[in-house]
């Protein structure tokens, strides 16, 4: 499995990455955190730098540092893929990553979808378990502790 970082995203500093800090959430910090949380799941293949976190990331690459000299941190998020600029001041879309990571449309939701946790598919009937019957006796009454 390939463990190589193809796509970095830079970010301006924020309190948290998730997008649920704050007094509103974000959609977009949601919607990369997935991806990011999902293609690492899978295969490591996407970094996030957030300048308040990361300043030495900033710092080690050149062409950041020169679009941040150039056009200030209007410039992030910045989305690189190798040496190559992806996206400027936005995120990229999930088609853009798509195509960045050489992977098939709608891989990412794919990838998601696979990560999340299942509802369990249980129901009262599959137990054999009326709803009149689950009347429950106090220790003191003689009940167990199971």
């Amino acid at each position: 499995m390939d463990q190589t970082i193809k796509l970095e995203i830079y970010e301006p500093a924020m309190c948290c990455a998730s997008g649920v800090c704050g007094p509103s959430v974000d959609p977009e910090l949601l919607r990369i955190s997935s991806i990011v949380h999902a293609r690492n799941h899978n295969h490591t293949q996407i970094a996030r730098y957030n300048l308040k976190d990361h300043p030495m990331r900033f710092v080690q690459n050149p062409l950041v540092q020169k679009l941040l000299k150039e056009k200030g941190v209007a410039v992030l998020p910045l989305t690189l893929v190798g040496n190559t600029v992806l996206t400027e001041g936005s995120y990229p879309t999930n088609a853009q990553i798509e195509e960045a990571l050489g992977l098939q449309s709608g891989q990412l939701k794919s990838d998601i979808q696979s990560i999340r946790p299942q509802k369990p598919k249980v129901k009262l009937s599959d137990l054999k378990v009326q709803p009149g019957n689950l009347k429950q006796k106090s220790l003191d009454q003689g009940g167990t502790r199971d």
